[in-house]
């Protein structure tokens, strides 16, 4: 007789399948909306981004309408604020070697006191006649606007790396997340400010009410005093009260770590400039 089958081995059960460690849990988002430096700057910088986006989404109109330019003219003359963007980039560049971030934010937010005090200036008084922008002073319109790029763009990244200095083990996340955070504000401010920049409306084609100028310069303005207040009502008063709250320890052993995160040496050795940072604030 043929020999009985052998029985077939008991089917191992499956591994369990290991946790993904770039997914998007609950805890990641805890730890990135209870921390102060990336919710705090995050909003500094899209406050500061809508500045940006709202002068570039109506400036053209006022350099052809208003100061009647021509269209090689006015197009020379709106590359002025990015240009000022990019060699404030690559001044940022060539001292962050020898400069913290945190000084770096505090100079660029200092500096940004100028803009909209020079848009102020530039602006006047609500329907004035004679005001400083008036045609044919073109200039007093650009210099205020590329001031705002050139500032804005000298804070713009030591505002980033403050914003995911404590995210080393999932840096994409917390940048993805804070990127579209300041893409939405950004673009609700440069919305806003259209809106007003149109007389709330009521512009028409072929039907233009007066003083666009005027109103642009005092969005852009409106929207830097929001940023500043934000900065130094906000955020400083929220870092002093963190670092005093966390008392005189190390902040590397306050840094929640996920599990199987390994401290590397290079950022044991942060952790005293992280305090410095800390302190370019005043707190």
């Amino acid at each position: 007789s043929p020999p009985p089958s052998a029985s077939p081995p008991p089917s191992a059960s499956p591994p369990p399948r290991p946790a993904c460690p770039s997914c998007l849990t609950w805890s990641k988002l805890r730890r990135m909306y209870s921390n102060v430096d990336f919710v705090g700057l995050t909003v500094a910088a899209a406050i500061n981004m809508g500045a940006v986006r709202a002068m570039l989404s109506s400036i053209s109109f006022v350099y052809t309408h208003y100061y009647e330019l021509s269209t090689t003219v006015g197009g020379v003359l709106i590359s002025v604020p990015p240009l000022t963007g990019l060699l404030a980039s690559l001044l940022v560049a060539r001292i962050a070697a020898k400069t913290s971030p945190a000084r770096l934010v505090a100079a660029g937010m200092v500096a940004g006191v100028v803009p909209p005090a020079f848009l102020l200036l530039s602006a006047g008084l609500p329907g004035c006649v004679d005001c400083l922008y008036a045609r044919p002073r073109w200039y007093m319109t650009t210099i205020p606007c590329a001031l705002i790029s050139g500032v804005g763009f000298f804070a713009l990244p030591a505002m980033q790396v403050l914003v995911l200095q404590d995210f080393r083990d999932m840096s994409g996340l917390a940048g993805g997340l804070s990127k579209l955070f300041m893409t939405f504000v950004s673009t609700g401010a440069s919305q806003l400010s259209s809106f007003y920049f149109s007389d709330w409306g009521a512009d028409r084609k072929g039907h233009y009410t007066h003083y666009h100028t005027q109103r642009l310069l005092y969005a852009l303005a409106a929207i830097l005093i929001a940023l500043q207040l934000w900065f130094w009502l906000v955020y400083v008063p929220v870092k002093r009260c963190e670092r005093a709250r966390r008392g005189a320890q190390p902040r590397d052993e306050l840094v929640e770590e996920p599990p199987g995160a390994a401290t590397s040496r290079s950022d044991v050795g942060s952790s005293s400039e992280d305090d410095s940072l800390d302190a370019e604030f005043g707190v």
